[in-house]
């Protein structure tokens, strides 16, 4: 399942020029904690974001360490 994500998100990364990265300094910035926003989303940073990116209220996502590293691994590319 991860390797079709994989497919999807390195085409949208060339085609779309998305910026998909993911290390220690913009972590909190890509899955801010409960009472927090992303600055880059709510500014219109391009990148991959999820809903409790603009919502403080919201910190129930969080994915699995195989995503985080596919995305570590992406951002490489």
């Amino acid at each position: 399942m991860l390797s079709e994500l994989e497919k999807v998100l390195v085409n949208w990364k060339s085609t779309y020029n998305i910026s998909i990265y993911l290390n220690n300094k913009n972590f909190d910035d890509v899955f801010p904690k409960e009472g927090k926003y992303s600055k880059s989303a709510s500014t219109f940073v391009g990148g991959i974001y999820t809903h409790n990116s603009y919502r403080p209220d919201k910190a129930d996502v969080f994915p699995q360490k195989e995503l985080l590293e596919l995305l570590m691994k992406i951002g490489n590319l």
